[in-house]
């Protein structure tokens, strides 16, 4: 048994590490690979240990959000008599939720997966710091690396941004949102090296080049350092939060210009959505109700033509299932209402990782699920014993 629950725990590390450094799964199909081992190991976990008490309410909940959402949603595109449909995004929303399956033994087993993937997330931080500073400098290494992450795995993307006329360079790992828990991780001892640390994956955060990322970890570290201050000093801390007021006032003051105009190119893009989704329910009808279906489009002023997906994942997710969609949604605020249970610092990634998750594609794909395992994991490590 001893050894069954050491390969388990191997397996899921392996599955994570390659979910979040090969999100796309394109190194020999090694995350696929590790997530049916992961499975299979689970199951004989279960009829090994018999004592193992089941969730029936989660088993009901996954099974609802797995299979039956996304098959019903599969079929109301024939249904509707949908003609205009992206079979790869079709494919993509059928499979989206199955790495949810191991929810069952994370919550069940109590499995840590916040501490599972801090060796992955420092590798991340190693990753892009590597890729960043050696092509700032021209050095071949860089470029060669920045070549096999962004062309032959797909895994970031890497060039200069322009925010409206202001030239900045991007090294952006598609699951470099992830780092939220990271911060959350180390931030947790509360020490001040912990804050050192999340000063330097906020660094990171930075560099990613999104406004997301760079907002929401700047963000994030502020939060930690209050805290840290009104631990030990209350007025400090208060002086501290001004300051932080005053600080953020005049950013976005300065800012507006290049990162918060209309005029800016994704601003106008995203604007552009919002108005195309407007416009789509609006004439919805019942679909409203039962969702369009996966794969189904909408035309978008955004790009002015018909899309069948967009980085608005709250509204491209109801969108696509209507209605279907809450129990997937009450599977992300869940966690939420059980923020004693949760701690204060990873209550605070979860939400940042909710805020940036609603203006980029990050719910319905594998990087989404890793972060439902981790906060799962996290908020069934604090019900330990008591569960």
């Amino acid at each position: 048994m001893f050894s069954l629950a050491r390969l388990f725990l191997l397996s899921m590390w392996l599955f994570l590490a390659f979910s979040i450094l090969d999100p796309v799964g394109s190194v020999f199909r090694l995350k696929a690979v590790f997530f049916f081992t992961s499975c299979a190991i689970s199951g004989a976990f279960y009829i090994a240990c018999m004592r193992a008490k089941i969730n029936r309410n989660l088993l009901i909940s996954l099974f609802v959000i797995v299979f039956i959402v996304p098959f019903l949603s599969y079929i109301v595109v024939y249904l509707c008599d949908v003609s205009d449909v992206d079979p790869l995004i079709r494919t993509q929303y059928l499979v989206a939720f199955i790495p949810l399956v191991l929810l069952l033994p994370v919550v069940t087993f109590h499995l840590p997966v916040q501490r599972l993937v801090v060796a992955p997330l420092l590798l991340l931080c190693v990753l892009i710091f590597l890729v960043f500073t050696s092509s700032v400098l021209n050095l071949d290494f860089g470029h060669g690396l920045a070549k096999f992450l962004d062309q032959k795995i797909s895994a970031a993307k890497i060039g200069i941004r322009d925010f409206n006329g202001f030239l900045v360079y991007m090294v952006y790992y598609k699951t470099s949102v992830l780092l939220v828990f990271l911060m959350a991780y180390f931030a947790s001892s509360r020490s001040f090296f912990s804050l050192l640390v999340c000063f330097l994956i906020t660094i990171i955060m930075v560099i990613s080049a999104t406004r997301a990322n760079a907002i929401i970890g700047i963000g994030i570290l502020g939060s930690y350092v209050f805290f840290y201050l009104r631990d030990r000093n209350l007025v400090l801390s208060y002086l501290y939060f001004f300051s932080c007021v005053v600080i953020a006032i005049f950013a976005v003051y300065f800012g507006h210009k290049y990162f918060f105009s209309s005029d800016e190119i994704s601003n106008q893009i995203k604007i552009g959505h919002i108005n195309g989704y407007v416009e789509y329910f609006k004439s919805a009808g019942g679909s409203i109700i039962y969702g369009a279906g996966a794969g189904s489009g909408f035309y978008t002023p955004g790009y002015h033509k018909i899309i069948y997906s967009s980085e608005l994942s709250y509204l491209e997710i109801y969108r696509v299932y209507g209605l279907l969609a809450l129990p997937f949604l009450g599977l992300l605020l869940f966690p939420i209402f059980k923020y004693k249970r949760l701690g204060r610092e990873f209550t605070i990634a979860w939400l940042s990782y909710l805020l940036i998750a609603g203006t980029n594609p990050l719910l319905v794909s594998s990087t989404g699920m890793v972060a439902i395992l981790i906060i799962y994991g996290k908020l069934m490590d604090r019900y330990r014993g008591t569960y």
